[in-house]
């Protein structure tokens, strides 16, 4: 038997995960590359290129963005096809390091010369590629044709799989993974492309005289008065994934602080290393565990040692850095004004029993606050988290729990009772990271019970 119910609550614990199996499936995603502009800290407007993801084929729904967006990928994601529409004017590709494609035969010029390291979508038309063994790990995927200049231009973003859910490699759990995407922009070369000013003949003939000027983090450049991103709670376990996608190399530094660094281009290392630096070279990924001991909140900055600390001739602090937040949040009192615009309109009046904390508009038994907490919609009676399935009993791995719908930055529980009135709830499992979608996990405790009741709670943040 299972039992479908919720609870909403923030708290304040930590567990490492226990390992978690499920089914595979196979996965597709539309990716579109095209033009956007970014305007940089000091006002400067510059072209880039980028990916958008967007719902189907026949669609472009999605947003062109530098970084691109970001793919990750629950533990089931055993293969991967990435289909590829071209809105730019010169052949581009998807490759990624580090992961075995199902094709990879260079494309050439005529002379023969390598123009690509695997086959294009040329301008107006598609590609596709597909990965048939999906690797855990942290990756950075990118265009493989005149990488030189495409990987500059914007065309990249990071691709990660768990190896379960809180599970980042096999027995290494994690409680809040932050991905650190390193870029840089040199905008006299994107004047250059925008122009079609760039090639033999013209004046920027290729990257070898490449100077950037701005340095970003996740396609942001810092600037005075950028609020620190919040990391975790004393004594979590928080995975960093750093990607440098510049074109040198660039050593993240925590200031204060120290990590172990456990693995490299997707590949754990045979012996974890603590240090508060590491050196990236182009196009390489590392993952690092951090954890601060004690309970007092803290603020680490993390920045480049290589000093990509500017924002061209802009004045003040500027570049790759940012600032790590470890804090325990404390409980909501009122519901975010954010939330209550996106839900219900921008006001300023509402019709009673509409917007207050324990409202429950769309009457499904689950209030505002709780609808908040589980990052459901208060105005859908349909959107609210529930177990979907729940394997049987007595199997060998034991009851594999499935519930949905699940949300990256919450925590989500799992509790077991034998009775409902007169038996308690015992954990299975406990500040488990979630995850877009849906989530699963197996019940390696009670192996033996031949029938009982399974709940699962969330928790912010």
């Amino acid at each position: 038997m299972n039992q479908k119910t919720v609870k909403t609550n923030l708290v304040v614990g930590i567990c490492l995960l226990m390992a978690s199996v499920g089914q595979s499936a196979p996965v597709s995603v539309y990716l579109r590359a095209g033009t956007t502009t970014l305007t940089m800290t000091d006002g400067r407007q510059v072209v880039m290129w980028g990916f958008a993801k967007d719902s189907g084929a026949l669609v472009q729904d999605g947003t062109i963005t530098v970084p691109g967006p970001a793919l990750a990928f629950g533990p089931d994601a055993q293969s991967l096809t990435i289909h590829l529409k071209n809105t730019l004017p010169e052949p581009v590709s998807i490759v990624i390091p580090g992961q075995w494609a199902t094709q990879g035969d260079p494309a050439r010029n005529p002379d023969g010369r390598v123009r690509s390291f695997t086959h294009e979508a040329p301008p107006g038309g598609t590609a596709d590629y597909t990965w048939s063994n999906l690797k855990s790990g942290t990756y950075l995927y990118h265009s493989g044709s005149h990488p030189a200049l495409q990987v500059q231009m914007g065309l990249y973003g990071a691709l990660t799989r768990l190896t379960g859910f809180g599970e980042a490699y096999s027995g290494v759990h994690f409680d809040r993974e932050i991905t650190l995407l390193l870029g840089e922009v040199d905008p006299d070369l994107h004047d250059a492309v925008a122009i079609n000013d760039y090639g033999p003949g013209k004046t920027i003939t290729s990257t070898l005289k490449y100077h950037p000027q701005y340095f970003l983090i996740n396609g942001v450049s810092y600037t005075n008065g950028l609020l620190p991103v919040f990391a975790g709670r004393p004594a979590d376990r928080i995975l960093l994934r750093f990607i440098n996608a510049g074109l040198d190399y660039r050593a993240p530094t925590l200031n204060g602080g120290y990590f172990s660094l456990i693995s490299e281009d997707g590949s754990l290392l045979p012996f974890p290393r603590e240090t508060y630096t590491t050196l990236l070279s182009p196009l390489k990924t590392m993952d690092a565990l951090f954890t601060v001991t004690g309970s007092e909140a803290q603020t680490f900055a993390l920045y480049d040692r290589r000093l990509g600390l500017v924002n061209s001739t802009a004045a003040g602090a500027g570049g790759m850095l940012t600032h790590l937040n470890i804090d325990n949040p404390s409980a909501l009192t009122n519901l975010p004004a954010s939330w209550i615009t996106n839900y219900f309109g921008s006001g300023p009046s509402y019709p009673p029993n509409t917007v207050g904390m324990t409202d429950d508009p769309d009457h499904d038994g689950v209030s505002n606050y709780a609808e908040y907490i589980a990052g459901t919609d208060p105005s859908d009676p349909y959107s609210l988290l529930y177990i979907s399935n729940l394997n049987p009993m007595n199997q060998p791995q034991g009851p594999i729990v499935t519930f949905e719908p699940t949300f990256s930055g919450r925590r989500y529980n799992m509790q077991f009772s034998t009775n409902l009135v007169s038996g308690a709830w015992t954990t299975v499992y406990t500040n488990i990271p979630g995850y877009a979608g849906y989530m699963y996990l197996t019940d390696l405790v009670n192996t033996n019970s031949t029938q009982g009741f399974y709940r699962i709670t969330v928790e912010l943040p």
